[in-house]
């Protein structure tokens, strides 16, 4: 009989589009890590600059190696811009830090990775994808979600698994935050640095975003910072 018996809920967590604001993921992501609360077994998606917390997370990164790679795009900005070069600032970092071994640790996590980006041609679809053949493979879907169109290189698209694809901020709807379900979870946790209090996303959700009556930037800083790279100041 199976009375009295508790099945375990699965719990999985995705990450939201954050643009330049993926530190914030990154914040949440690493303290849930050291609560014990986000394990090797626990299944990590994300869109866009969501997606780059959760490779993070799989690859095994340490939180230094995380924070550091976003003050450094975070410097590549501010020193040669932002608009029409973030593309290059991100494959440039992604490559320097999810190196074969790091490739090897997200196809061996037991909590798989699922990313998001929006295929534009052939067909205009949202794809989450759990399986990476290479790195090379890895590196390119990374790169797909976080491609927002006519911003991050001047073009509407960038090229993916020999589709025409651009950001995973279009392949969710804005009742999930604009982020995918974790595909292999029983229940997702949404997390946003945007919060559910100002803007109409995720309601009813199980979510984690900043309070604004303690989160120190205002919305329309918010807004702002997740286009143009913070200050040091801004994001420490």
């Amino acid at each position: 009989s199976g009375e009295g018996k508790m099945t375990a809920v699965r719990v999985g967590f995705s990450f939201s589009p954050a643009g330049l604001l993926t530190a914030y993921h990154m914040g949440v992501a690493y303290s849930l890590a050291r609560a014990g609360i986000l394990t090797k077994k626990t299944p990590v998606a994300g869109a866009s600059g969501g997606s780059l917390t959760a490779a993070a997370i799989a690859a095994n990164l340490s939180e230094d190696t995380a924070m550091d790679t976003c003050v450094r795009v975070s410097e590549l900005c501010r020193s040669s811009g932002t608009a029409l070069r973030l593309h290059g600032h991100l494959q440039l970092c992604l490559n320097d830090i999810l190196g074969e071994d790091e490739y090897k640790a997200v196809i061996g996590r037991e909590g798989l990775l699922a990313v998001a980006y929006t295929e534009m041609y052939p067909s205009f679809r949202g794809i989450t994808t759990s399986e990476f053949s290479n790195r090379q493979d890895l590196l390119e879907v990374l790169s797909a979600s976080c491609f927002i169109p006519f911003y991050s290189a001047g073009s509407p698209y960038t090229r993916c698994r020999g589709a025409y694809c651009c950001d995973g901020f279009f392949a969710s709807p804005s009742a999930q935050f604009f982020s995918p379900v974790v595909p292999s979870a029983d229940k997702t946790v949404f997390i946003s640095p945007f919060s559910t209090k100002i803007y109409d996303w995720g309601k009813g959700l199980e979510s984690i975003s900043p309070d604004p009556e303690t989160f120190p930037f205002s919305s329309a800083d918010t807004l702002r910072l997740a286009l143009s790279p913070p200050t040091l100041s801004e994001g420490t």
